[in-house]
């Protein structure tokens, strides 16, 4: 427990800087407030209505869909690296699970997960 004594004074202090850091802009900082600040903001366009904002759920599914293949190379890169030790079975392992990931490509790419219109 001694090598982690240094570990939590590190914490605890660079915990301190960023708190005392927030407080301090918050006390001293200037307080300007004004009917434009509080409105949302996006490319300098204004929504068209303030009480909907535009939302387009294709970037979340794209983003997930990114996420999902780029956690499968976590896992095909050790596979590829002990090939020769995990056998045959390891392989069949790892195409059905490949086969799996294939199959759920082609549905986003049916359903329309891909497109950006």
């Amino acid at each position: 427990m001694e090598e982690y004594g240094a570990l939590a004074i590190n914490m605890i202090i660079c915990g301190g800087v960023a708190l005392g850091l927030v407080i301090l802009t918050s006390l001293l900082g200037p307080k300007r407030p004004s009917p434009s600040k509080g409105e949302p903001f996006e490319t300098g366009f204004r929504l068209p209505a303030p009480d909907r904002p535009q939302y387009r759920p294709a970037f979340t599914i794209f983003a997930i869909l990114f996420v999902v293949f780029d956690i499968e190379i976590a896992f095909l890169y050790p596979w590829a690296v002990s090939f020769d030790e995990i056998g045959p079975n390891g392989f069949l392992i790892m195409a059905f699970f490949v086969l799996v990931l294939f199959l759920g490509l082609l549905y986003a790419w049916r359903k329309g997960g891909l497109d950006w219109e």
